[in-house]
């Protein structure tokens, strides 16, 4: 079963090649996020982060922040508010997550469920 990645539309791949971030924080972000999560993040941006069951989303400005929090609120989830951090801490900061400056309004209960563990 595939992770669904809720995300704003109209990012191309291709600016995960931007000037200036580190090949190593691409590959990452990549990886852990998928491409369409990593080509919008800025290692020196600083995201604002929400917590919605096991998913985390970033959000880049106060307006996107505070209406994602009322969307969640409206879907029927709790979201909690997680410390800010900067691009390069998102792994860290937000192991997670599932999308920047996404629209929550259409979260469904399988959207924020934990990933499926992978046996070998």
């Amino acid at each position: 079963m595939g992770r669904r990645v809720i995300t704003l539309t109209g990012h191309p791949l291709d600016s995960l090649v931007k000037p200036g971030r580190p090949p190593e924080l691409r590959e990452l972000w990549a990886d852990q996020y998928g491409s369409l999560v990593a080509a919008q993040l800025e290692p020196d941006r600083r995201y604002a982060l929400i917590k919605v069951g096991a998913a985390q989303f970033a959000y880049t400005d106060d307006r996107s922040y505070l209406r994602a929090l009322g969307q969640a609120w409206e879907a029927g989830f709790v979201p909690e508010p997680l410390p800010s951090a900067r691009g390069r801490e998102l792994a860290q900061a937000a192991p997670r997550l599932r999308g920047v400056d996404a629209a929550l309004s259409a979260l469904t209960p399988a959207d924020v469920q934990p990933p499926a563990r992978r046996f070998s």
